[in-house]
């Protein structure tokens, strides 16, 4: 069963919708500002969290043989193991990170939903993996972080309550 889901398109719409839905929830309200709050132990603050998953949206993107959203010089801000230091690189404004994050929604959904289960069998660009396989593993790393920003937001709203 496993293995006909990673090759389903429309199990991987119905969790990058998902996604969106949790993401969208999390983010509703805040501002650049709120987004550039460092939590008090070693982690992301919501700007790299949300600028991360665009790179590897953008991953399925290419992937997907699709338009990818962002340009390699904002890949390399957000991408793993990147620094948290604000002074190094200026972060994307965070209105433009969540635009952009529509955008590779839109794109993702529509290549999806052309896409048919034998195209998720293929062979993908690595060489190594299929297509599908190569989906399921950056859609399951997308639901990795969105699940971090719940906890994010909780404590940037604790951070700004704070005199």
């Amino acid at each position: 069963m496993g293995e006909k889901r990673m090759n389903n398109p429309e199990a991987f719409i119905q969790r990058l919708e998902s996604n969106n839905f949790i993401l969208q929830q999390q983010i509703e309200g805040l501002t650049h500002a709120d987004s550039l709050v460092q939590v008090e132990f070693p982690g992301r603050c919501l700007n790299w969290i949300v600028g991360h998953v665009v790179t590897y949206r953008d991953e399925m993107l290419r992937v997907l043989d699709g338009e990818v959203v962002w340009d390699n010089h904002r890949h390399e801000l957000y991408f793993i193991n990147t620094s948290d230091d604000l002074d190094a690189a200026p972060p994307v404004a965070f209105p433009q990170i969540l635009d952009d994050w529509c955008v590779g929604q839109n794109r993702l959904l529509a290549l999806l939903n052309h896409a048919l289960p034998n195209d998720m069998n293929a062979l993908s660009s690595d060489g190594e993996r299929t297509v599908g396989q190569r989906i399921s593993a950056l859609v399951w790393h997308e639901t990795y972080h969105v699940g971090q920003t719940e906890i994010v937001r909780q404590l940037v709203e604790q951070a700004m309550a704070r005199p």
